[in-house]
This record gives C-alpha cells, structure tokens and sequence, in this order.
C-alpha cells in the first residue's frame, strides 16, 4: 500500500492508503487527525530511547532518521516534536529527545534531530562539552562555519569569549588565524580586546599558529593599540616581547595612550595603573607632559601629577615606579590632593629636604583655613607627616589671629598633633594676635585632655590669685 504526503491544504488530517480501489473506482480515505500522527511519531522518538538505552546506537539512529523521514515528509513542526513538545512518552519522561541524545552520548543522533553537522555544530556550542564538539567536528561539520553573532566561526567566537581550550580544539581542527568576522576582527583582535583570564595563552597560541601583530582590527586601529586600550597587563608584555625592539610608532603609541588615559579617565582602574607600570618598564618617559583641559590656565600636567590625584588602589605602586624611573615629583600637588601613603613616598624620595621643598611645605600652611576648629581630618594628618619630615614647629598661620601650630593644635583638639609639636621642640609660651595662649585657647574649647597634656610639658595655668585657667575660660 502506497502512502501519500499530507498537502498543506489539508493541515490537522493525512490520507493513508490508495486512492483508488482495485475496480478503479475512487475509495474513500479516513482522515488521520495531525495530533495521532505526532503521537505516532513520539512514539517512535521513545523507541529510539530505548534502543540508545540498551546501548544499541545503531538501531537508535535509524529510528530517529525514520522520525525525521516522517516529520519531513508531512510537514510538521520538527523543532516542536524534538526539542520543545511536553508530551515524552517513557523512557523521555522530562527530557526533550536531544536532550535524551546528548545525556546518553549519543552525537551521531543528536546531529541527525538537528538536521546536519554544521546545524549541530551551532546549536551544541555552548551546551556540550568541547569532547562532544570535537565529535561533531569529527562527523563533518566545517570548522569555519559561520556559528556566531556577527558571523563568527568556532575559532572567533572561542577567542572573544576567551575560552583557551575552544581555541585550542578549532586550531588544531585547522581553523584559519586569518579568518575574519563580519566586523572585521580577527581571533586575535578579539582576544586582545577580551580581556579574559585565559587570554594570554589564547593570544600565545594564536601567535605560535602565525597570526600578526603588526595588523589592524575592524575598526582600523593596530592591534598593538588594541592592547594597550584592552588587554590584560600580563597580555600587554606578551605583545611588547613579541613586537621587540619596538618602533618609534610604538613608543608613540604609548605615549599617546598614556597621555589621552590621563585626561580622559575621571578615575583610573587599578588597569591602568598596571599598564603605566607595563609601559614605564619599556621606554616610556616619566616626565611625559600633557595639557590638561580640567587645569585651564595651569600649564600642563605630568603622569605624576595625575597617579597623586588619582586615588586608586594602584596609584601608590605607579608613583613610586615613576619616581624610581626620575619623574619629578610637585609637592604643592600631594598635598593637596595626595593620600597620606603617597605623601610619604614623594618627602622619603626627596630626603634630604632642600630649601625650596620645605618653603613648598611651608607655603602649603596658607591653604588651611585660619580657624583650626574648620580643618579636616586630612590637614591635622598631612600636618603630623609634614613634621616628621622638618616642617618648623614654631610656623605661624599667615591669616589673623596669626597662631602658632600648638595654639592651632590646642584650638583643634587633636593630641596626637600636639605631641609631636612639643616633641619637634615647638615653643610652649606663644601667643597670637589675640593674646590667647596655648591653655587659654585649650580651656575655650573644652578640650580637657589638650590642657593636662600642656600642663604636663611645663605651662603654668594658674588664674590671678587663686584661680585656674581653665576655670576661667572653660567655664563661660
């Protein structure tokens, strides 16, 4: 008996058997419902579970190409009855038959439920392991086969997603290091811009198997300027070795990087520190100088000036590593802006103190404001480390009332501060424009333990006759 196919006029129904009887006369044909004919066919997708049950694969592969023969052969809905119908008859039960396929190992099926090695190759990608894909790639599908976003082949897509052993397995599956993505890109411009942890050996095997540094990506740019923006710091000196000795267009490059990450960055990622670092260790100069658009009318600015600004977790390493390499360091410029730990690197680097630094130190009094009580935690700090470095105790504020450093302590509340004034040898019995006195001054704003402290060091705080400084002053 003959069979004929289910016209897409007659969607839901099939007519079996002959269409004419053995008189010639027409025979009627009893519709079959689409729905009996689908059942029919899981039915036999269960088959083909059993079978890959009792590990008979061969059986398996025939059943599920008869599956597929009928799927094809009257129209139905492949991806539904394969991947996404929720009616799996045993042994399926919640798995899809390519689900089945895949968790028994059985690749030959799963190619033919996808409809062709490359299919297979596309859709398998990212929900196999790379054994599973080497056995698609084994049972013909291309390796340069377009599989991902913006025409990515199995190399491309494994170097943007840096994934070392995918890379690994489509070399050695021949794929091309010149083949090119629709944008463009190579694998290796796309392992530089990943930023992957895998992505110095992904970059270090596709070296070996002949790709070029000395080319652009899809955008135009060289791939060493690739790095320079992307890549890792580790990959970085991967690319330097490499490209050894540099050009001079190299080292423009890097200077030119350098330059635009100080001004554009607002604030720099440990990254870029690494990079300065990288860099500085091949030929970048120290003292690069650069205009600064955010210090209109200020001259310019050096990598120095920026790593003190730029309070990342990184900047302490890169100014040392600058001051190291001879970069000049602005003093006015840390204390203004500079952490406490970069302070201290630039005033042990400039040990022993010439003149000019410490009338740079000196100078710096001006900015604090000329009523202690209004400082910041930051200037008491700065303060202390200045005269461990031979700040003179005994400075005035330029401002009126013109205090003392221990009468601005003693105003402050800060005893460490006033520790290591007396310490540095700060005179005791001063007075401002106001005629206020380090214990007057302690005793108006109530800070008990800076008045003992000075009581301590030698200061006399009686009042007239009977009285005390502190009950005097404290008390109104």
């Amino acid at each position: 008996m003959s069979r004929k196919s289910w016209h897409s006029q007659r969607q839901g129904q099939i007519r079996l058997g002959d269409t004419e009887a053995g008189d010639g006369s027409a025979r009627k044909v009893a519709p079959v419902p689409k729905a009996a004919l689908e059942e029919g066919i899981l039915q036999l997708l269960a088959s083909a579970a059993e079978m890959q049950q009792r590990q008979d694969l061969d059986s398996a592969l025939q059943l599920y190409q008869a599956a597929m023969e009928k799927v094809r052969d009257h129209g139905l809905n492949r991806k539904r009855l394969f991947t996404g119908t929720n009616k799996k008859p045993p042994p399926l039960n919640s798995r899809t038959p390519l689900e089945w396929c895949l968790h028994v190992g059985d690749i030959a099926s799963a190619i033919c439920l996808l409809g062709s090695p490359n299919a297979a190759l596309k859709e398998l990608r990212t929900t196999v392991s790379l054994e599973r894909i080497e056995q698609v790639l084994n049972a013909g599908a291309d390796v340069e086969y377009r599989i991902g976003p913006n025409g990515r082949t199995l190399l491309l897509q494994e170097a943007a997603e840096g994934r070392h052993l995918g890379v690994r397995l489509a070399l050695d599956k021949g794929a091309s290091v010149q083949c090119m993505d629709d944008n463009g890109d190579t694998a290796l411009a796309l392992a530089l811009a990943s930023a992957k942890s895998q992505a110095k050996a992904i970059v270090l095997d596709l070296l070996e198997a002949g790709s070029d540094l000395n080319t652009k990506n899809g955008q135009g740019k060289p791939l060493f300027n690739v790095a320079l923006v992307k890549a890792s710091p580790e990959v970085l000196e991967l690319v330097i070795a490499t490209l050894s000795p540099l050009t001079d267009e190299h080292r423009e490059q890097m200077q030119s990087w350098a330059a635009n990450s100080s001004v554009q960055d607002r604030k720099w990622s440990d990254r870029s520190c690494e990079v300065l670092r990288v860099l500085l260790g091949h030929g970048l100069d120290p003292n690069l100088a650069f205009q600064n658009p955010r210090h209109q009318g200020q001259g310019t600015s050096t990598l120095l000036d920026v790593a003190v600004q730029r309070q990342t977790a990184g900047s302490e390493l890169l100014v040392a590593e600058l001051l190291e390499k001879g970069a000049k360091p602005n003093l006015q410029i840390a204390l203004q802006s500079g952490s406490m730990r970069v302070i201290e690197i630039i005033l042990t680097k400039l040990v022993p103190m010439e003149e000019s630094h410490r009338q740079q130190m000196a100078s710096w009094i001006k900015t604090l404001h000329a009523q202690p009580n209004r400082w910041r935690e930051r200037d008491v700090e700065v303060l202390k480390l200045l005269l461990d470095f031979g700040l003179d105790p005994n400075l005035r504020h330029p401002s009126a009332p013109h205090s003392p450093l221990i009468i601005c302590a003693a105003c402050y509340g800060d005893i460490g501060l006033l520790q290591k004034l007396i310490v540095h040898g700060a005179q005791l019995d001063v007075k401002n424009d106001d005629s206020d006195t380090p214990l007057i001054c302690a005793a108006k704003n109530r800070h008990r333990e800076i008045y003992d402290a000075l009581k301590a060091a030698g200061l006399n705080d009686k009042y007239f006759l009977f009285g005390t400084v502190w009950g005097h002053h404290a008390g109104q």
